[in-house]
């Protein structure tokens, strides 16, 4: 058995027994300003390698596929934002992060391809459980639609380096893959690390 797959196989149970990590959710009592809306995803480590990884892994698709995963993703965390405002931060969705981000590591570890149709899929549930986490820290305010613009674009900016990224490694194939797959079990790890501490 690949190696790779055994480690697999080894992560995902302790990452499901694991204490969930909630480092990625905005207090209730940050402003609800553009500005820390635009600041929040590069200061949730979670959320930052996340949405790079999953760039990452639309930017090694060709051609326009790439982009239109990218607004799917962005979409649907938007989607989830709204769903979740004033909602219930629920353990299960937390998992639900961690898990998202393992398996987009995992998928650009082992070089994992899948269908559009099943890319697509993945793409909408990946953005409205992140939207959600974050819609569920939020409580209807003044300022809110700035908060979450903000934190749209900033998403959208490191879904968009990350596919930048993905496709330069596409371009430079040899050590374009390489580079790749070690941004992939950096993810995976560092995912893990967030799980259970």
């Amino acid at each position: 058995m690949n190696r790779a797959l055994r480690i697999t196989m080894l992560s995902v149970p302790a990452l499901l027994t694991a204490g969930v990590a909630e480092a990625h959710i905005i207090g209730l009592h940050q402003p609800m300003t553009f500005a820390a809306g635009l600041a929040h995803p590069f200061l949730g480590l979670d959320h930052l390698i996340a949405m790079l990884a999953a760039g990452v892994y639309a930017g090694k698709r060709d051609g326009g596929a790439s982009w239109r995963t990218l607004l799917i993703v962005l979409a649907a965390v938007g989607a989830g934002m709204l769903l979740g405002v004033g909602g219930v931060l629920h353990h299960v969705m937390a998992l639900g992060v961690a898990a998202s981000g393992l398996l987009v590591g995992l998928a650009l570890l082992l070089e994992l391809r899948f269908g559009a149709p099943w890319l697509m899929i993945a793409a909408v549930v990946f953005g409205l459980i992140h939207g959600h986490m974050h819609g569920a820290a939020m409580t209807p305010a003044e300022g809110m639609g700035a908060y979450a613009t903000g934190f749209l674009v900033s998403t959208g900016i490191l879904l968009a380096v990350g596919v930048a990224c993905g496709a330069a490694g596409r371009a430079y194939a040899s050590a374009g893959d390489t580079a790749i797959r070690t941004f992939g079990a950096a993810v995976s790890v560092l995912t893990l690390f967030l799980a259970v501490t």
